[in-house]
């Protein structure tokens, strides 16, 4: 059966009996969003709990520390490059591995027939396909880490639509040699061991051989695309990092400049006791800074080393010839000795230095457009803007349902004024984030199916923007962001029709399957679990997903409203070619979310 989504509740209202006197150890759960709390990116936060016990007059008793990091986009999207890039690794043992299979499986079908007539021979064989076996599955979990790490990287805004579609696609084909060429080598292997003629065994093992050999190419040419896109990621997540660098010495500049009527002149023996903490806290800050900036400094240099591009061989010229590390160092000087003035000069020009940097280092945004030569293309383009419009609505929908939640907790604070009002303020502005992200759907669709499904959504999220600004955090809220979600849920589900009928006469395009391992991809965050877990962000616009905990387990494509209008199958034609625990994944993700929406009419 399905899991029903569970009622959230704050910390506060938290507190777990036990059921008796000798019970040890008992647990209980909470959600929590640092987006409602106000808590700012790179912050390191505590938790902990206190056990009262049956003894009277006894203290209570502390926990350990759970610490928690919330990371900004930048980190997030680098701890995602990171985990893509283990995952590269993975795939060269993969090619290593059926490399070996490949050259045992050549050697038995080059044997004579004295030899292939012999019990050892056929425990070779039997040995042989077991490896393939084990090696599709290796490969098979590859594609399922890979989507983990897509769903996380599908919450962050810093990955755009065409870089989730890349990585989605290298999944995907991930899963079709798992399941074809590796499982048709397994096969014939067995079909070798299980023969008693030996020509037919040679037939058999040169039809596995094939196989293997076809796999070996794929491998191949996959190796070749993922290390081009982790080169591509690289470059997206170094280009942030230096921005970030880059906003994080303006926002030093601001702090020391909006204290310096207080501090100039002084020596940092004569700073009133509260500047004088400031400036420990700001120099610190610095500190940090400096190391991030040579850290990323040798990353760059690093990357230049292994590709040869040449714009990030001057940048690291540049950073360099200007003494980033040394340079950096002496503004944290500066600051510990107040000389403030010169730290605030320095601090705007080295924040120019990185954003600057940044530009050069950013990627060049994909033509996607599939071009516009003759009608074929045509047709490519309006696929390929269709899966943009899908791939932009699924994170819209993961945004509204993670508000959603945070609404749900925020009504059970109004008794803190304070938490609930500011809390209140922060959803309502993600919230309209995700309105402006919806309205530049609309901007960019042309596409006459969706206008109006579009326009439809717009004016249901409009409903939930009218009772948050309130402020109105009660049922009546939820139901309107629930009804926002069966709205999205709609357009999703057109696009789907949308593209089964364009190719419906040339049988499942790529296109089609490209759509259902996304589908499937969304659904397996129910069962598949978040991932890396708990790496979220502070608050922001979180319209193209964040990476605060989810608001619910349920995501992926939800029926219709109106079912005489808009029937599909649980299936839509997404589950058909795709491997079998894709499938079984996605059918119960169409159950689940079927009682989602049953959830909200009650």
């Amino acid at each position: 059966g399905q899991a029903e989504e569970v009622q959230p509740q704050i910390a506060a209202a938290l507190t777990a009996r036990a059921n008796g006197t000798q019970e040890t150890e008992f647990e209980t759960g909470f959600h929590f969003s640092p987006a409602v709390l106000g808590i700012g990116k790179d912050t390191t936060i505590e938790l902990a709990v206190w056990a009262t016990d049956h003894l009277p007059d006894r203290k209570p008793s502390r926990t350990m520390p759970y610490r928690l990091h919330i990371l900004g986009i930048e980190d997030h999207a680098e701890m995602v490059r990171q985990k893509l890039e283990e995952i590269l690794e993975n795939l060269e043992e993969v090619s290593r591995a059926e490399e070996d299979i490949a050259e045992d499986t050549r050697e038995l079908s080059e044997s004579d027939d004295d030899t292939l007539a012999k019990r050892k021979t056929n425990e070779k064989i039997e040995k042989t396909a077991e490896e393939q076996r084990e090696n599709a599955q290796d490969l098979k979990d590859l594609a399922k880490e890979g989507a983990n790490a897509l769903m996380e990287a599908m919450r962050n805004p810093a990955f755009d639509e065409q870089t989730l579609r890349d990585w989605a696609q290298n999944m995907q084909k991930m899963s079709e040699l798992a399941d074809q060429q590796m499982k048709q080598a397994q096969s014939k292997l067995g079909e070798a061991q299980q023969g008693g003629d030996p020509q037919e065994k040679k037939e058999k093992l040169a039809d596995a051989l094939e196989e293997e050999e076809d796999a070996l190419d794929e491998l191949a040419d996959l190796q070749d695309k993922v290390n081009k896109d982790l080169d591509n990621l690289q470059a997206l997540t170094l280009s942030q990092r230096l921005r970030k660098v880059g906003k994080e010495e303006m926002a030093l500049r601001i702090k020391i400049k909006d204290i310096i009527q207080e501090t100039i002149g002084l020596t940092p023996d004569d700073l009133p006791e509260r500047h004088t903490r400031a400036n420990g806290r700001f120099t610190k800050s610095q500190g940090r800074t400096q190391a991030k900036a040579v850290e990323l400094q040798g990353e760059i240099s690093r990357f230049y080393e292994r590709t040869g591009k040449g714009q990030y061989g001057e940048v690291s010229r540049e950073m360099e010839t200007e003494k980033t590390g040394e340079s950096l160092a002496e503004i944290e000087q500066q600051i510990s000795s107040n000389i403030s003035m010169l730290a605030i000069r320095n601090l705007g020009d080295w924040s120019e230095n990185f954003e600057a940097w940044a530009k050069k280092l950013e990627p060049p945004k994909k033509d996607d457009d599939g071009g516009g030569q003759g009608g074929g293309q045509g047709g490519e383009k309006k696929t390929n803007d269709l899966m943009k419009l899908l791939s932009s609505m699924l994170r819209l929908r993961e945004s509204e349902i993670q508000h959603r939640q945070q609404t749900a907790l925020l009504e059970q604070q109004k008794g803190e004024v304070d938490i609930y009002t500011k809390g209140v303020g922060r959803v309502l502005q993600m919230h309209a984030d995700s309105m402006l992200e919806l309205n530049r759907m609309q901007f960019e669709t042309v596409e006459p199916a969706m206008l109006d499904p579009l326009q439809e959504t717009f004016d249901s999220m409009e409903i939930t923007d009218n009772l948050l600004d309130k402020p109105q955090t009660d049922l009546v809220t939820l139901e309107a962001q629930t009804g926002s979600i069966r709205a999205m849920s709609d357009v999703i589900n057109l696009i789907n029709e949308e593209i089964k009928r364009d190719s419906g006469q040339q049988g499942q395009s790529k296109a089609q399957q490209e759509m259902a391992f996304m589908m499937a991809m969304m659904a397996m965050k129910q069962q598949m679990g978040q991932g890396m877990k708990q790496s979220q962000s502070g608050g922001g616009s979180q319209s193209g997903g964040t990476t605060s905990q989810s608001a619910s387990a349920l995501s992926g494509a939800a029926v219709g409203r109106e079912e005489s209008e808009r029937a599909i199958s649980r299936g839509s034609g997404a589950a058909a070619k795709l491997p079998e625990e894709f499938r079984e994944v996605l059918q119960d993700y169409f159950k689940a979310v079927e009682a989602m929406e049953g959830d909200g009419q009650q």
